[in-house]
């Protein structure tokens, strides 16, 4: 066999993974991880996410219209935690987010793995100088800048969750899924 042929053979056995590439690039379309990874490419634009539960943030100001918590997204199609992302939104809004959200992860939820609904809104990002990046998701009626923002608010330092998932539906078909951070 020479080397023309070893590479037809290469270069055909790649083409024939290629489809499954193509599907593992687009699951997880609806996690924070996913829009973290392409925020550049979805700033100003609206997203869905798949959301488990909401976390109250520990850091946030008391003296503005907002408030301010953490998403935690699940990626349905690989059954596993598909990560958490700042999200802010109005004030007035705070208990009815609470109500569709909840505060605790269900752990009571059967054979289907968590419940989830759906959350919506524009992805921005702060970047600040001699700083990391940040992004998170605006729900808010008017849009809000967090360039400005104190830097314990954009810490995500408290948002790692395990969550189960039923048996087979885990990463390697186990039991536990991935944290949701």
């Amino acid at each position: 066999m020479n080397i023309s042929s070893s590479l037809k053979i290469v270069s055909l056995a790649l083409l024939g993974f290629a489809p499954f590439g193509a599907y593992a690039a687009a699951s997880g379309d609806n996690t924070a991880a996913h829009t973290k990874a392409y925020a550049e490419e979805l700033e100003g634009e609206k997203v869905s996410l798949d959301v488990v539960f909401i976390r109250l943030s520990r850091h946030a100001p008391e003296d503005v219209p907002y408030v301010f918590f953490w998403a935690m997204t699940i990626d349905d199609d690989a059954h596993s935690g598909g990560g958490a992302i700042l999200v802010v939104a109005d004030k007035d809004d705070k208990d009815a987010l609470i109500r569709k959200y909840g505060t605790n992860l269900d752990r009571d939820r059967g054979e289907g793995g968590p419940e989830h609904k759906s959350l919506r809104g524009t992805v921005r990002i702060v970047e600040r100088k001699g700083k990391s990046r940040h992004v998170y998701l605006d729900v808010t009626d008017s849009g809000v800048d967090l360039s400005n923002a104190p830097d314990g608010l954009l810490d995500d330092s408290d948002t790692t969750v395990d969550i189960d998932l039923p048996p087979g539906k885990g990463p390697r078909g186990g039991g536990m899924g991935g944290n949701l951070r």
